[in-house]
């Protein structure tokens, strides 16, 4: 007979490979983890793990570990479906979002959810892209709020934004560019436009890094980079402060179309010192989507669908 305590102390075991910190996460201790273990195999008649060094898992606990992962996640989504019916407006919802764009997005988004569903617990993972798929993949968040991810069977997306990049250029680099007469502040311009210009860069694991090298490859540039970041919100001020040019999405210039004056991210006064230009991004627009993901199997709540309902109304809108 197999209890599901007995599993989630296997679970937790074969995630971690240390019986010690398994029995931490489970709240128990590793002398009553070690005996569900043990009920279990000897429920099983097979060892489910090689109690070498390093610990690893046999071919009989490989098995149980796929079913078991199964078996959990049903178990989790029939529980999730019966307390939605209950009374959806009650409950949790684990949302995961890229840093800097949580730091555009999630005001106005978490502040509308919350006046209409007070009583709904949201649970906030921040972290890069790959972690928070990641985190998608093994439930540990209901939805993901970023780019468009490569076409994966397993995930749903719903599309909020197309996103637009621009220029910020520090004024004292004007003269290093060429533009056509009489250009419009609204016309796309290639990158090359800007090819004599320093640039502050994103580090390419980033999706705005990843933007960047797609528009160099495609017009064969080679710019000249004075310094690369992980963080936007780092590449930006460096610009502010005059160091080099970077690109930045359109979607954090126009911030105050769904953002409060008290979270603006540009200083209005600084900004009276830059220019900016949009980029012509046609050739990479599958890398520009902005939406929300979940994963196909994994329940959503009705209170997970008012969520994605709420955001496709307040960012479809304001672009």
């Amino acid at each position: 007979m197999l209890s599901l305590t007995s599993l989630r102390c296997f679970m937790a075991a074969a995630e971690t490979m240390n019986f010690s910190r398994a029995a931490r996460e489970m709240y128990i201790s590793q002398q009553a983890l070690s005996h569900h273990i043990s009920k279990l195999e000897e429920n099983l008649g097979v060892k489910l793990f090689s109690r070498s060094n390093p610990m690893a898992l046999t071919d009989a606990g490989h098995v149980l570990y796929k079913y078991s992962r199964t078996i959990l996640q049903d178990l989790d989504n029939c529980n999730r479906e019966i307390n939605d019916i209950k009374d959806f407006r009650y409950g949790t919802l684990n949302i995961g979002i890229p840093v800097t764009r949580g730091t555009l997005m999630l005001p106005p988004l978490l502040s509308a959810f919350h006046r209409n569903f007070p009583h709904v617990q949201l649970n906030l993972l921040e972290g890069d892209t790959p972690k928070l798929l990641s985190s998608l993949d093994t439930a540990d968040i209901d939805l993901f709020i970023g780019w468009l991810p490569e076409n994966d069977p397993k995930y749903r997306f719903i599309p909020l934004y197309t996103e637009s990049f621009a220029i910020l250029i520090p004024n004292h680099f004007l003269d290093c560019i060429e533009l056509p007469d009489n250009i419009s502040d609204d016309v796309p311009l290639p990158i090359t436009q800007f090819s004599k210009i320093p640039f502050i860069v994103q580090s390419t694991h980033t999706m705005n890094g990843q933007v960047f090298l797609s528009l160099c490859q495609e017009y064969d540039m080679h710019p000249e980079i004075i310094l690369t970041t992980t963080n936007l919100l780092t590449q930006i001020a460096l610009c502010m402060e005059g160091m080099g040019a970077c690109v930045v999405p359109m979607s954090f210039i126009l911030q105050k179309a769904f953002v409060s004056k008290n979270t603006l991210l540009f200083n209005p006064a600084a900004m009276k010192n830059h220019t900016i230009y949009i980029i012509d991004t046609h050739s990479i627009v599958n890398k520009s989507v902005i939406g929300i993901c979940r994963k196909k199997n994994h329940t959503l709540t009705r209170a997970g669908k008012e969520f994605v309902s709420i955001a496709k109304a307040l960012f479809s809108e304001s672009f």
